[in-house]
């Protein structure tokens, strides 16, 4: 279902008709399972970011102030579409500007 090219992809019937689906028709599959799945996700999906803001925080607290400017500087600097993201290019493009071609190449996969 996720081929972008539409002849290539299944079509609503052919999903329906699917194996995978048709083994859940007469299974004792339940509605509260996929429930409990999602609110699994979710609670997943919100210690992911707990876990980033923790470490984001004690990044924050382990160097100064200029450490911090520098730093900044150095992402935006390497953030060339000013998205507030680094794409895996800009790092790259950071890196063979910091090392080198050979350098980034070992260093990024």
């Amino acid at each position: 279902m996720l081929v972008s090219n539409p002849k290539n992809r299944y079509t609503a019937k052919d999903c329906m008709n699917h194996s995978w689906i048709k083994k859940f028709e007469n299974s004792d599959y339940k509605p509260e399972t996929m429930k409990k799945s999602l609110v699994n996700i979710e609670k997943f999906h919100a210690e992911n970011k707990m876990q980033k803001a923790t470490l984001s925080f004690i990044a924050s607290q382990t160097i100064s102030s200029e450490e911090k400017r520098q730093l900044f500087k150095q992402f935006e600097f390497w953030d060339t579409n000013k998205d507030g993201v680094l794409s895996r290019d800009e790092i790259y493009n950071g890196y063979k500007q910091l090392f080198g071609e050979s350098l980034a190449n070992e260093n990024i996969v």
